[in-house]
């Protein structure tokens, strides 16, 4: 979705637009369009994006903004290995968490989290006695395994994906 008044809109990018390229690197899947974003992220700086709409080519020029970080409301508690439980027992709560996690470890707000940050911040959104339960062994093979497209990065629902997992090994 096209933030409306963001950068991609003032670049003239579109909702429905199909992301070919990003300054020189083709974005073809979603590893190379991680990839791209990554390469892409200074703010201020001016990058030419390809796509196609309605069957045409357009390049346009972007302008790198940056984003503010989501505010996040009733985020359940998660304190002690029954709060895991409750959590684990509501998917909507289980997103939310996520939500948090993202945020807390996403320093840069290009909402992915590499493997780095995920092993390293897990204190930022666990409670330490929860954070200690679980090795950075076990963190990298959860972010492996969650990391579908082999992007070394993690989005949303990659996210939640791994938090499910990490919440389910702290039972």
């Amino acid at each position: 979705d096209i933030v409306p008044d963001g950068p991609a809109a003032q670049a003239g990018l579109q909702d429905g637009d199909l992301l070919l390229q990003i300054g020189d690197m083709v974005t073809n899947d979603r590893h190379t369009f991680s990839q791209a974003m990554k390469a892409h992220k200074k703010i201020g700086l001016e990058v030419s994006v390809t796509v196609s709409r309605a069957g045409d080519h357009h390049t346009l020029t972007l302008t790198v903004g940056s984003k503010k970080r989501p505010a996040l409301t009733d985020v359940p508690l998660l304190a002690t290995l029954d709060d895991v439980a409750t959590i684990l027992a509501d998917p909507a709560k289980v997103e939310k968490i996520a939500q948090m996690a993202l945020a807390s470890l996403d320093l840069d707000m290009d909402f992915l989290v590499g493997v780095d940050e995920l092993t390293n911040g897990v204190q930022g959104w666990l409670p330490p006695d929860l954070a200690r339960r679980i090795s950075p062994a076990e963190l990298l093979r959860i972010f492996k395994a969650c990391d579908d497209n082999q992007s070394g990065y993690l989005c949303q629902p990659e996210m939640t994906a791994a938090v499910e997992q990490i919440l389910q090994q702290l039972r």
